[in-house]
């Protein structure tokens, strides 16, 4: 896949979250990060996110020390930050926070619940000063809760804090102390004479319980890096379009929207058998108050045949398996009089409006990405039974011979 060079004034996209092809993906509790610049004090390069509107914020960011200086502003950096892989569920960036110091920061979702990272320090002259790096969370809870602090769990420094039912807890490999700055944080052990690289690797989760998130963020913390980054690319690479243009911005957004297309894929946990799509996935969704789901936001409670036909338009070819998938589910939930569901819901509830009249249209898109066209014989029927379904009686309901939508979501006005 293409290594970009991207900085702070192109196209970004800066979301991640578990991607349901590599991983587990948990609809009912799904953790959306995103790396922000721009906002929370210090001004840093943070990982953050809401736990679905379960805390005010969560952020984690590196604090750079040699001396009396003291770094977190990409800003203030010797040289800029610059973004060089993105994937749905991974994003490295690279660069010199002092003179003469390489820094290399990679930040990858796992599964829902959980984020890890990897931090690759070169310090080609230690004789400037000693480099201090120390790893900052800080935890603000939406009601009752606790700031993120530094605990010994397991005979292991960690940071924790609680927040909505969650126990977020930060678990560092290799070893480290309590930070020496004036926010809550671990100090890597950084070799103050070593000129080759030196690597840690960082993972938090969030559970229900503090041992249940301290075990899983350990374990995530040992988890190969080189075998599951090489995975998560190989699956990139098989999927997403590499598109080259005379304009840079347009490479790095039409890579972005692929980025984004293929992020929005998750398992259902009941109404249909196959994997389905939300229309976004952003820090402050995953995680609905009732627990069947039927409380999600518009944006997971319902997608609609148009929603999945625009999809294609972004994901094709590298996304047929899974386009082909959403429309054996929307076939799947035809009724007696050939109308479909116009959405698919996370809950399961059904929409008792016909679906858009695109998917005769998506099923040509499919169709010359598959050799095998067994899965194309029952469609015929299917579809012509659903086309003359809009020309009943109760979508027809002046006798003019023309359609009506009975539901201005049927025209996607939501």
């Amino acid at each position: 896949m293409r290594t970009w060079n991207l900085n702070t004034r192109d196209p970004l996209n800066l979301v991640i979250s578990a991607d349901a092809n590599l991983s587990s993906v948990e609809p009912l509790d799904d953790h959306t990060w995103e790396i922000n610049l721009e906002q929370g004090e210090p001004r840093a390069l943070a990982i953050r996110s809401r736990f679905g509107m379960r805390a005010v914020e969560m952020r984690y960011f590196p604090l750079f020390l040699r001396g009396h200086e003291q770094l977190s502003d990409p800003a203030s950096f010797f040289s800029p930050l610059i973004l060089k892989r993105s994937f749905p569920n991974y994003l490295e960036f690279t660069s010199s926070p002092f003179e003469d110091v390489e820094v290399s920061l990679e930040y990858w979702v796992p599964e829902s619940r959980v984020v890890a990272g990897r931090i690759t320090l070169v310090n080609h002259d230690p004789a400037r000063g000693k480099l201090d790096v120390d790893w900052i969370g800080q935890l603000t809870p939406l009601a009752e809760g606790a700031n993120m602090v530094v605990e010994t769990v397991s005979m292991n420094q960690v940071l924790a804090g609680r927040c909505g039912g969650l126990y977020p807890v930060c678990f560092i490999s290799g070893g480290c102390r309590e930070g020496t700055s004036a926010y809550p944080g671990l100090a890597l052990e950084v070799h103050p004479r070593k000129t080759n690289p030196q690597v840690f690797t960082w993972a938090s989760a969030a559970f229900e319980g503090m041992e249940e998130s301290f075990n899983a963020a350990r374990n995530a913390s040992f988890r190969n890096w080189e075998a599951e980054i090489s995975r998560v690319e190989i699956t990139a690479e098989s999927r997403m379009l590499e598109i080259q243009t005379a304009n840079a911005d347009w490479d790095a957004a039409l890579h972005a929207s692929q980025k984004t297309g293929f992020s929005l894929f998750m398992p259902s946990p009941k109404a249909v058998e196959k994997q389905t799509f939300v229309r976004a996935r952003n820090i402050g969704d995953g995680f609905p108050d009732r627990r069947d789901v039927s409380d999600h936001p518009p944006d997971w409670g319902g997608q609609s045949a148009l929603d999945a036909w625009y999809l294609s338009t972004l994901l094709l070819p590298g996304g047929a398996e899974p386009l082909r998938d959403i429309q054996l589910n929307f076939l799947s939930t035809q009724h007696r009089s050939g109308q479909m569901d116009w959405s698919l819901s996370l809950g399961g509830a059904h929409a008792r409006v016909n679906a858009q009249p695109v998917l005769a249209q998506l099923t040509l898109r499919l169709a010359p990405y598959f050799t095998d066209r067994k899965w194309l014989r029952p469609l015929l029927p299917q579809l012509t039974r659903f086309f003359l379904s809009w020309f009943l009686p109760d979508c027809d309901r002046d006798q003019d011979g023309f359609p009506e939508w009975r539901s201005s979501g049927q025209s996607n006005c939501r």
